[in-house]
């Protein structure tokens, strides 16, 4: 029987560098003067605004206000487990063990040589765990993998508001809002990543390796078909992402938005610039005349 040791080559949270390396980053964007502080998150590809699609309140149902309530009133985004995204595809990587077996048991003896075993040790540590075979190995990183997404959370904004698809999609037919937010604003807030596209799994091969493989990148690829989105991702392991009020640049109506949800949602905002002290505009999307396109006519 193999001894249960493969928890010392699973993944957790505290493997994820990247997203240390970025909070080093933001502490850095966070204190410099904000014309400063937009030019350097612009220079490392973090855009300008970002944007969150919701779908208009149910105005019956105290639940469904208090979600927009949260955004506009208490300057705070949730986070979904990522579990819960609506691709049940999403967060997904590919473990491979492509390695015959004395290449396995060769790596599993280096592997338990750098956690701190003997040679002799690590050498009879590393049979037992390769004795089962590649696929054995495959499942546990994939349980590892299973665990992470559990722990983590995801909060998604796309870096555009221009498309009709997005806003059929997430903006409920149109029907609903986007609110444009400025990470330049409160860069420890918006801890961004760049969501990539592709037809294929990321391939995780460094698994053994804490220092070089890369964890984030499972959770930052998506299928090409929603390439469409142009997402980009704040990941957290709490649910609530609060934010500096002046970081919310403004609110966007859909063009088929209702009289009533309008007019709360301009109390709404009405409110937020009472409450914090900031001029916050609300806009509402027209359509372009002879084209597919649209613009934004401010409306309060």
């Amino acid at each position: 029987m193999a001894i249960p040791i493969s928890h010392l080559w699973q993944q957790s949270p505290r493997d994820l560098t990247a997203l240390s390396h970025m909070e080093v980053l933001a502490g850095v964007w966070n204190e410099l003067p904000i014309f400063r502080r937009r030019i350097a998150m612009g220079r490392f590809g973090i855009p300008r605004h970002l944007y969150k699609f919701r779908f208009p309140p149910d105005l019956k149902d105290d639940e469904s206000k208090d979600r927009l309530k949260a955004i506009l009133l208490r300057n705070e985004l949730h986070a979904a487990h990522a579990e819960s995204l609506n691709d049940p595809f999403d967060c997904t990587a590919d473990y491979l063990v492509e390695k015959d077996s004395e290449e396995l048991i060769d790596e599993l003896k280096s592997f338990f040589i750098s956690n701190g075993a003997d040679a002799g040790l690590a050498s009879a540590l590393a049979q037992e765990s390769g004795m089962d075979g590649p696929s054995v190995i495959e499942g546990s990183l994939r349980e590892g993998h299973a665990k992470l997404r559990r722990q983590l959370r995801v909060c998604a904004l796309s870096a555009e508001w221009e498309n009709s698809v997005l806003w059929a999609h997430y903006g409920y037919e149109h029907k609903g809002l986007a609110i444009q937010f400025r990470p330049f604003m409160d860069p420890l807030a918006f801890q961004a990543f760049q969501v990539n596209y592709s037809d294929h799994y990321p391939k995780e091969k460094d698994y053994f390796s804490k220092d070089t493989r890369d964890l984030v990148a499972p959770l930052l690829q998506k299928a090409s078909l929603w390439k469409y989105e142009k997402e980009w991702r704040l990941i957290k392991r709490a649910e609530v992402v609060r934010f500096r009020p002046n970081a919310l640049a403004s609110v966007v109506l859909g063009v088929r938005i209702s009289d009533e949800h309008r007019q709360y949602i301009e109390g709404l905002v009405e409110e937020r610039n009472r409450l914090h002290s900031v001029d916050t505009p609300v806009y509402r999307i027209e359509p372009l005349r002879g084209s597919y396109g649209m613009r934004t006519k401010r409306v309060s």
